[in-house]
């Protein structure tokens, strides 16, 4: 049952787009999280629970499947370009722990990767983009999971934030016009 509200209650604009994030998320499954953040993000996989036929164990049993998971993801989500602040992310990183399956993800609006990010230096920090995020939606092998959702919250005018300009579109594998318009910036791993 999911525990965020989907009409969020907050007043700071950060805040709302956040919660409602949030709340699409816990609403459309972990496997489609999991390929949109790894879409938008540029990672190749983002594994959060992985499923192993007789697993061996450490005393000798051998259960007959394992299901399990062991990750951590942290978002820092701007909607005014260039306002990410170094720090900020620094603090972050402290009560992120080590190793896979741990990452801060940088949402912002700007169409290139904000200087503090590259200031970090962090392998666990991933930027990416509104854009990114949106043509991850529109081009997961899950689309249409996802489409009912978006459809409606879709306008004329494009996805939010109306003002991220396009680039040219691509083929893509759905139906989005048989296109989907790539982001305009690349996203990134801090280096």
């Amino acid at each position: 049952m999911s525990s965020t509200p989907l009409f969020s209650t907050y007043r700071q604009g950060e805040n709302r787009v956040t919660s409602s994030m949030l709340a699409v998320f816990e609403r459309i499954g972990l496997s489609l999280v999991e390929e949109i953040l790894a879409k938008a993000s540029g990672e190749a996989t983002l594994e959060t629970v992985t499923f192993t036929n007789q697993p061996k164990a450490n005393k000798g049993s051998v259960p007959d499947t394992r299901i399990s998971a062991d990750f951590t993801y942290l978002f820092e989500v701007m909607t005014v370009r260039g306002t990410v602040d170094a720090q900020q992310l620094e603090s972050h990183l402290e009560n992120l722990e080590e190793g896979p399956g741990r990452h801060l993800f940088v949402l912002t609006p700007d169409p290139e990767r904000p200087a503090a990010v590259e200031v970090v230096r962090d392998r666990r920090v991933v930027w990416f983009n509104f854009a990114a995020l949106d043509d991850a939606i529109w081009c997961s092998r899950s689309w249409a999971a996802a489409k009912g959702f978006v459809d409606r919250c879709r306008t004329p005018a494009g996805p939010w934030p109306r003002s991220t300009p396009r680039a040219v579109t691509t083929p893509c594998p759905g139906p989005r016009s048989a296109t989907c318009a790539p982001a305009r910036a690349t996203p990134t791993r801090a280096r």
